[in-house]
């Protein structure tokens, strides 16, 4: 499967990069933005069927999927320690993405006093996670950030034709890894409300 690109040509076309390389560079950033869970965001974008696997605590009544915003379950089940169980007691799911948008966390409220059962600490989730299915869904900073990671991508490539590792600050004499010389504040602050885990 292709991978699902975070912007289009055209959110890049003020950065003056190659028509040759767009697209290669496009799909490069919208995998980076996703996948590397140091600096990325920790989460698929494309909205699509998940199934999680997560762990929770006895007592509770939320869990949080890992793709959000969710926008519907299909299945929840339990284990028990040898086996996956689907929930068969009455329970209704209220998703975040009513009141949320976009930006939701991906909470799942289990509600009528429903609680995870004593003994069951881990549960399988099936549900449509995910923002958008076309790239012109997604929010404007979304896909500006993406598009600055294109463009800072196209730089390197410009100075050096190949990546790197590390990269080192002449100022300070500090060394960074290359997603994280990447990663300026300016997209940091707009993939911030997106990001799965802290920047």
């Amino acid at each position: 499967m292709a991978q699902f690109h975070l912007c289009t040509v055209s959110d890049v076309a003020r950065f003056g990069i190659d028509p040759a390389r767009v697209n290669d560079l496009i799909e490069e950033a919208s995998e980076i933005m996703e996948t590397d869970a140091e600096f990325g965001m920790n989460r698929l974008v494309e909205k699509q069927t998940f199934t999680d696997e997560l762990a929770t605590e006895v007592g509770r009544f939320r869990i949080y999927v890992k793709n959000p915003p969710a926008w519907s379950v299909s299945k929840l089940e339990f284990y028990d320690g040898s086996n996956w169980t689907e929930v068969t007691d009455d329970y209704t799911i209220k998703t975040d993405q009513a009141t949320a948008g976009l930006d939701s966390v991906g909470e799942v409220m289990l509600e009528g006093g429903y609680a995870f059962p004593r003994g069951r600490e881990y549960v399988r989730l099936t549900y449509v996670g995910g923002m958008a299915t076309d790239t012109e869904l997604l929010p404007k900073r979304l896909r500006l950030a993406t598009a600055h990671l294109v463009s800072g991508l196209w730089q390197f490539e410009k100075r050096k034709g190949s990546a790197f590792s590390t990269r080192t600050i002449p100022e300070t004499g500090e060394t960074i890894g290359f997603y994280e010389s990447l990663f300026t504040p300016f997209i940091k602050k707009r993939i911030s409300g997106y990001r799965i885990g802290g920047l």
